[in-house]
């Protein structure tokens, strides 16, 4: 069963939609912001729309790049993207380690 997600604007508009498959570009701008957040949240590797569908980064070397900016929050949720590739894995481990050792 896919999980059901409620986008609120700041007009009031309340929208609904399965998973991701909500077409963001129909969006007023403020629930774009939103919606977008609400993506992100989802999987930190999240690149933004195209067509109104989400796009993620998905080859090794995109999300290695991503993960020298995330923080110790990201790289948690990072950890439990699904089909995570072990280099990627590794990186987000180490830098996780890393920023916990800061004071």
């Amino acid at each position: 069963m896919r999980k059901t997600y409620t986008y609120v604007c700041s007009k009031g508009h309340l929208v609904k939609a399965a998973g991701s498959q909500v077409n963001i570009d129909s969006l007023c701008g403020k629930c774009k912001r939103l919606a977008r957040e609400q993506q992100w949240r989802q999987n930190p590797f999240f690149a933004g729309t195209w067509n109104g569908e989400p796009t993620y980064w998905i080859d090794t070397m995109s999300r290695l790049d991503r993960v020298r900016r995330f923080n110790a929050w990201r790289c948690r949720r990072a950890l439990q993207v699904k089909g995570l590739q072990k280099t990627v894995r590794t990186a987000l481990e180490r830098r996780l380690r890393k920023l916990e050792a800061k004071p």
